[in-house]
């Protein structure tokens, strides 16, 4: 199992398939559609979804941050989501050896293939890299820096927590200021 790093994803979906499932689509900036996994594991009819998909060997997941409306409360609501790509739907799917034959050929064929519709507009994402820096050569020293700035603004904090230190003093008493 691979887990892939948390990235918020602002574009998101829903794929029904009953009345009283669905499954959460979130799209990645390049448009690839990433499938809830707990969504996909209880169509297919896993008592324990979220155990099935740490179980199941192969499969790459990706943990996002994803924001939902909430179609019962109607509110909005912001999870961890565990999400599986395509390949990790099929296998999921394949991997299932009793349950509805129909919910297996469903996220199979239908919701693949629906999400990949629904896909968003691609937005170029504009990625800034890090300059690289290097060491210096042997025998070469690094230009000063002025960090004048710096100790100015490392002034500003520590007369905050001097002031803080003794207003809790006052309210507290002095064991509390650790006076």
């Amino acid at each position: 199992m691979d887990v892939k790093g948390g990235i918020t994803v602002s574009s998101t979906s829903t794929i029904p398939y009953r009345p009283s499932l669905s499954v959460r689509v979130v799209y990645e900036p390049d448009g690839t559609p990433l499938y809830c996994g707990r969504d996909v594991a209880e169509i297919l009819g896993y008592k324990a979804p979220v155990r099935a998909i740490h179980r199941a060997e192969g499969l790459t997941i990706y943990r996002r941050r994803v924001s939902w409306s909430s179609a019962k409360e109607c509110r909005r609501l912001s999870s961890d989501v565990l999400c599986l790509d395509k390949h990790g739907c099929k296998k999921l799917a394949e991997l299932r050896k009793e349950g509805s034959r129909d919910a297996a050929q469903w996220v199979m064929n239908e919701m693949i293939q629906k999400a990949e519709l629904d896909r968003p507009p691609v937005t170029e994402v504009v990625t800034q890299q890090e300059p690289a820096v290097s060491a210096p050569p042997v025998g070469e020293h690094w230009p000063p820096v002025d960090v004048r700035g710096f100790e100015a603004k490392l002034d500003a904090i520590i007369a905050q927590c001097v002031v803080m230190k003794a207003q809790i003093g006052s309210l507290y008493g002095a064991q509390y200021a650790g006076q």
